[in-house]
């Protein structure tokens, strides 16, 4: 969705554009006993609920609103990137984590950030089903912090983090 071709020698070189346009693009999201399908195109997003009642993108754990972004899957484990109005505490990272893990039934890396900007932890570059795309400078994403949680079974825990971007620029 850059307009560049190697967005490795893009963020290598000190900065990242956004410039999507609009994009035509569809999404289907299932999550429990909800499935929603989204939609964008010229004439803007429309969701349809093809299952359910409730938006399968908007989920709630321990009081934390998520709204789904984007997954990916990979041999050992789920990325699953969500955006949420603010940053919980860790334990409430933790919790969210562990429930959304057990539901998916697989070892999970989540990613939460306020914003949905998620290049940095390998997910999508925006989320294209939210109003208005962001055009110009993605520097302001890259330097909020978000919370990364690593599978359970990793030995490791949720923990706040800085984009690694600004230190990678940084380097001679």
């Amino acid at each position: 969705m850059m307009t560049e071709a190697d967005p490795d020698k893009v963020v290598r070189a000190g900065w990242v554009r956004f410039d999507f346009g609009i994009p035509e693009v569809a999404q289907v999201w299932c999550f429990a006993d909800d499935a929603t399908a989204f939609l964008r195109t010229k004439g803007g997003v429309t969701q349809r609920q093809l299952r359910g009642k409730r938006n399968a993108r908007d989920l709630t754990f321990n009081g934390a609103a998520l709204t789904l972004v984007g997954l990916l899957v990979q041999a050992r484990w789920v990325s699953l990137f969500a955006r949420v109005s603010a940053l919980p505490d860790l334990e409430v990272a933790e919790s969210v984590h562990d429930a959304l893990e057990e539901r998916i039934g697989s070892p999970l890396f989540l990613t939460l950030r306020t914003d949905a900007f998620f290049y940095q932890a390998a997910g999508p570059l925006w989320d294209v089903f939210s109003d208005p795309l962001p055009r110009g400078s993605a520097t302001a994403y890259l330097e909020r912090l978000h919370i990364e949680c690593p599978p359970r079974n990793s030995g490791h825990r949720c923990e706040v983090r800085r984009s690694w971007l600004p230190k990678y620029l940084a380097r001679p």
